[in-house]
């Protein structure tokens, strides 16, 4: 009986996906102090903002790496 062998690429994809979902888990350990919603809104409308009126000076590249 032949084994069935997983793709090289599906294994570092996996592995990857581990270790980002591991990283991201030590690194949210709540050292941060608790945020008010409407914080949290009013500054994604400050970025919006800045994003749209500097739009055409960084690019859609920029665009992105902003949002």
């Amino acid at each position: 009986m032949r084994k069935r062998m997983v793709p090289h690429a599906r294994v570092r994809q996996a592995l990857c996906l581990a270790t980002i979902l591991a990283a991201t888990a030590l690194a949210n350990t709540g050292h941060t102090a608790p945020v008010r919603g409407g914080d949290t809104v009013q500054g994604l409308y400050d970025v919006l903002l800045g994003t749209m009126k500097n739009g055409r000076t960084v690019g859609q590249s920029g665009r992105f790496t902003q949002l």
